[in-house]
């Protein structure tokens, strides 16, 4: 498994990672559990979710785990909604963010009362998204360079 990306849940004391079990295969997000390890003593795999194949260039989730985005080198990007730690399949939406440039960092902004905020950033611009309905965000702002 070649880890590409990898993010800490402090709350749950888990570890989301993204990477490539074989070459040439869809990317595999594995959710990680450090509180249990199995027989070798690695950590054991909650969860594995497949993704579109196509480079992974980051990896973000809330600390709660209600939802994980993943951005692709072709400016889109995979964001799952849901219990991604208990529900065996989160809903998947693919979200066109620009054309043919890379997404190049995102992060998660949960507010107290509405809608969760999504920043991502491009080699051209940041995006905010309000992730109101998971499968048609809001586009709120651009910021470009």
């Amino acid at each position: 498994y070649k880890r590409q990306h990898i993010k800490q849940v402090k709350q749950r004391n888990l570890l989301v990672s993204i990477g490539d079990d074989e070459e040439n295969i869809s990317p595999t997000v594995k959710i990680w559990n450090m509180d249990k390890s199995d027989e070798e003593g690695f950590p054991d795999i909650e969860r594995r979710i497949k993704l579109p194949k196509m480079d992974a260039t980051c990896l973000t989730c809330t600390d709660d785990l209600s939802h994980l985005a993943v951005g692709l080198c072709d400016g889109t990007m995979v964001v799952l909604a849901g219990d991604i730690f208990r529900e065996k399949r989160s809903k998947q939406t693919v979200i066109k963010v620009e054309e043919t440039v890379p997404i190049t960092a995102m992060a998660f902004v949960p507010q107290p009362r509405g809608p969760t905020i999504l920043f991502v950033a491009t080699t051209n611009a940041v995006h905010m998204l309000s992730l109101i309905h998971i499968s048609e965000p809001t586009r709120q702002a651009e910021i470009s360079y």
